[in-house]
């Protein structure tokens, strides 16, 4: 078996190493020299920086809060019953990607007063409403998971809970939070990461600026790329690269503080317990009004907004909308590319290290911790290296740059997409794979039997989401956009500048809301078939 378990290891670890091997340009060139940068104040990089970092720490930590007791009042819910089934909308703010909840916000408030008003009142008031905006984004998918997370606390525990009387605070205090302290420091993790390098929003809804101190670092580190480029393009790539080592650095060192703080946060309030529990009937109240009540709000915060979007706008099926088609195809082939390698790589992972990614504990944490760190490296920097890597490899014909840009899709997408398949993994129990060792199944029973059989309709979800991410991605979109018209920056000539037409806007907005509501939809169908599942 220790064969088979290094052959699986082997494949996760090269997966992620050919990750690596994609912004191999950016690693090197590190150099100490590039901390310079962080003196020199006539650039505003080290304000910058420093701003981001704040804005990106604070996000995760109130993105996780904010999902943490949004789940709290949904805690009664059962996920079978019709409100926890319906809740599953609460996916899709996330899946319409940046570019287009800034064109929802400037449909539903407008383009002049309201944006002038908080432009006018400074960064903070501009760095405020950003975070409601990543509340809708993320907040209410972090919602969901800690919710579903609350599904797997065993019944007895709360039972205990119910007939000791134990206080609202004290349960939360000794059964909800340590049962959530993992999921806790994932999600502020992903909400520090989201936050980080955030820049549609803040860009086309204030047109984020050094003069007016709102710039954040991605934007910092474009608009300083593309005036050096113009003068001198080796010094633009040394500058980014260079700028990019120290935001990076900066980044996983805020990454271990936010760790940190949330983990001695947890010492000090929340201890896990092994009860006492009864065997007997359940007492915890079965009529869940509250959560009811609260579960529809949640659901109307995310469907009313997007009503509101549908019929602000006249609709314009334009000549643009229609030559989505191809990019479109490409989006799918790439999706499809990027899902297989996802499920090998969570298969080899979960293989790999069986003991370690047996379930969502203190070890498992820090392997995703570490495939984050990838997502912590700068999209420009991404993008340079792809100038780079185009470069050696040159554009020779059409079939050879559209080979290059899925395969610079599967890449980008692996941390994202691999993460989410592991996670799923987890069902698959040791005892299960130590039952199968005993038969010596091939690799290809092994992987049929435990894995692409149980979990065909994740892996259609997983299809979703890269679809999803592939077609809302802005780096690989606009290096290539000169051969492969994107959605992104097809949204971005229409909703900004002389040129803007939102009614033409609005039919590619139509296409990003329909590939949203499909991810809910499926998503939906999982639901119901773990209910009928759990029924027999």
């Amino acid at each position: 078996m220790n064969r088979k378990n290094s052959f699986w290891k082997f494949l996760a670890a090269g997966l992620l190493l050919i990750v690596l091997l994609l912004v191999f340009p950016f690693i090197s060139n590190f150099s100490f020299s590039g901390f310079q940068v962080l003196r020199a104040n006539e650039n505003l990089f080290g304000n910058t920086l420093v701003r981001t970092i704040l804005f990106a720490v604070v996000s995760g930590f109130v993105l996780a809060l904010f999902g943490f007791w949004g789940a709290i009042l949904l805690a009664k819910v059962p996920a079978f019953s019709k409100v926890g089934k319906t809740l599953s909308v609460l996916i899709l703010p996330v899946t319409l990607g940046n570019i287009s909840i800034a064109f929802i916000s400037k449909l539903l408030i407008g383009d002049s007063a309201f944006f002038a008003g908080i432009i006018e009142k400074g960064v903070i008031s501009k760095l405020g409403f950003l975070l409601l905006l990543q509340l809708w984004q993320f907040g209410l998918l972090f919602i969901y998971l800690f919710w579903m997370q609350f599904q797997s606390i065993p019944a007895n525990r709360l039972d205990y809970a119910v007939a000791n009387r134990f206080s609202f605070f004290h349960t939360i205090k000794d059964i909800y939070l340590p049962h959530t302290k993992n999921l806790w420091i994932l999600m502020a993790a992903l909400g520090m990461v989201f936050s980080l390098y955030e820049e549609s929003k803040i860009q086309y809804l204030f047109k984020a600026s050094q003069g007016t101190n709102s710039e954040l670092i991605t934007n910092w580190l474009g608009r300083n790329y593309q005036s050096s480029l113009l003068v001198n393009p080796s010094y633009a790539t040394k500058l980014t690269f260079q700028s990019g080592w120290v935001v990076f650095l900066m980044a996983v060192l805020s990454l271990a503080t936010l760790y940190l703080l949330i983990s001695a946060i947890f010492k000090l309030s929340a201890k896990s317990k092994l009860y006492p529990v009864k065997q007997n009937k359940t007492i915890r109240n079965t009529k869940p009004l509250l959560g009811t009540v609260w579960g529809v709000l949640l659901i109307g915060l995310v469907l009313v907004p997007l009503i509101a979007s549908l019929l602000s706008v006249k609709y314009n099926f334009s000549a643009e909308t229609f030559a989505l088609g191809f990019p479109l195809l490409m989006a799918f082939i790439a999706a499809v590319f990027a899902s297989v390698v996802a499920v090998f790589f969570g298969v080899g992972a979960r293989l790999g290290w069986k003991q370690t990614l047996s379930s969502f504990n203190n070890r498992s944490l820090f392997f995703f911790i570490l495939i984050f760190l990838v997502l912590l490296i700068p999209p420009v920097v991404i993008l340079i290296s792809g100038y780079k890597w185009m470069a050696l490899l040159g554009y020779t014909s059409l079939p050879v740059i559209y080979t290059i840009w899925i395969l610079g899709h599967v890449l980008l997408s692996l941390p994202v997409l691999g993460s989410f398949v592991l996670f799923n993994h987890f069902r698959v129990s040791n005892n299960e794979l130590n039952y199968l060792s005993v038969y010596q199944l091939s690799k290809r029973e092994l992987l049929q039997n435990s894995f692409i059989k149980r979990f065909r309709a994740e892996y259609l979800l997983l299809f979703i989401i890269g679809f999803s991410f592939i077609w809302n991605e802005a780096i690989l979109n606009n290096l290539f956009s000169d051969y492969i018209p994107s959605f992104v920056s097809g949204l971005k000539m229409l909703i900004t500048g002389r040129g803007a037409d939102y009614s033409k806007a609005f039919g590619y907005l139509l296409v990003s809301l329909g590939l949203a509501i499909s991810a809910v939809a499926v998503w939906r169908y999982i639901i119901q078939r773990a209910e009928k599942w759990s029924l027999k």
